[in-house]
């Protein structure tokens, strides 16, 4: 995940307009980790057939604390530490960065591919 984090430090500091590089990787990995919960929680009701009915009220306030339990879990591994994360991996070869953005790009698109396949047979 420190690994993950840092590639995606290193992609949105490209971005000229972007000011704050590390709060921001640090704010999309954790959506993308609430993604891939979701995805297998998703998954768990497809395979089991578990129905989980909750007021809309109900899901909000779960979903809530979860992000906040997210975000804080990732404040104290991630963000508190970015500046150590990238010391340690900012003498990577060309090679192996490269395979780092394969490895991050492929995170992205494994991610939204199978949410949105275990989204529709769940829906």
């Amino acid at each position: 995940m420190k690994y993950l984090f840092f590639k995606m430090y290193q992609v949105l500091k490209l971005i000229k307009t972007n000011d704050t590089p590390v709060t921001n990787a640090y704010i999309l990995l954790t959506v993308l980790l609430a993604v891939n919960f979701y995805t297998f929680y998703l998954l768990f009701r497809v395979l089991f057939e578990f129905n989980f009915s909750a007021n809309k009220s109900g899901l909000i306030i779960f979903a809530c604390i979860y992000m906040l339990i997210m975000y804080l879990i990732n404040y104290y591994y991630l963000y508190r530490n970015s500046n150590d994360i990238c010391e340690k991996y900012q003498n990577e070869s060309k090679t192996q960065s490269f395979r780092g953005y394969i490895l991050l790009g492929a995170y992205f698109i494994f991610t939204f591919i199978l949410f949105i396949t275990v989204a529709s047979y769940s829906l």
